[in-house]
């Protein structure tokens, strides 16, 4: 099959979360390439698929696993043209074009234990918003100035606020968003939040409930990537 290796860097980046998640499957069915995996600690779930439409050319040849998503996400940036994917044995990937060649040693199944069966769960969340890429920069420099690895997201009425820090106690900025929509919730979300940022390219879904889950929605023409940050629970 035939891919440029931008589109399927750009995809991959996506569901390994900029390479933090390792091990990855490719599953390339009838209707395009799935993937379905967790991150260490089960902080994040995500589910994928790149249409068969983002193919040049398209086989399904079933799944197979990737044993270092950063190695082959650097991989990819080396080719500069349309390249070919093809399966050499069980345990080879061959990646080329007319003046060159990468061969990429597969996992097996039984070392991606990160690999998920079955769909993401139905979270019952209350707010939907759409936003930017630019709507969340600000916020993910606060995190990195304050060295703080968490974000508390509020949304009240037709704003959506993300607070990091705690305000009268230790430094803390809000960073503010107008919204439209009904709903409130209340999360707090960890450093994957980050990680999520970094790989989405610009426009995205954010859904929200109080203490739930939080899930992000990334769909274009030809891709479409759920990525699911577990809460973090204030128990005071």
């Amino acid at each position: 099959m035939k891919v440029d290796p931008k589109i399927l860097h750009k995809y991959l980046r996506k569901v390994s979360l900029g390479g933090n998640i390792m091990t990855l499957n490719m599953n390339f069915a009838e209707d395009g390439m799935h993937t379905k995996v967790q991150e260490a600690g089960n902080l994040a779930m995500v589910e994928g698929v790149l249409n068969k439409d983002a193919f040049e050319e398209y086989e399904s040849i079933g799944e197979i696993y990737i044993k270092n998503s950063k190695f082959l996400l650097e991989m990819l940036k080396t080719f500069n043209e349309v390249i070919t994917i093809a399966k050499e044995e069980d345990h080879i990937i061959k990646l080329f074009t007319d003046r060159r060649e990468a061969y990429l040693l597969l996992a097996d199944k039984s070392i991606c234990d990160n690999i998920s069966e079955n769909d993401l769960p139905v979270i019952a969340t209350t707010v939907s918003v759409d936003l930017t890429k630019t709507d969340m920069e600000q916020i993910i420099k606060d995190m990195k100035l304050l060295e703080i690895n968490m974000v508390n997201i509020v949304k009240e009425g037709n704003k959506l606020t993300f607070q990091i820090g705690e305000k009268n106690e230790y430094d803390f900025t809000k960073n503010i968003v107008n919204c439209e929509g009904e709903g409130e919730a209340s999360v707090g979300i960890g450093n994957t939040i980050v990680s999520f940022l970094d790989a989405v390219s610009d426009k995205f879904t954010l859904k929200l409930g109080t203490d739930l889950p939080l899930v992000l929605i990334e769909e274009t023409p030809i891709m479409k990537v759920t990525t699911m940050i577990a809460p973090i629970v204030n128990d005071k």
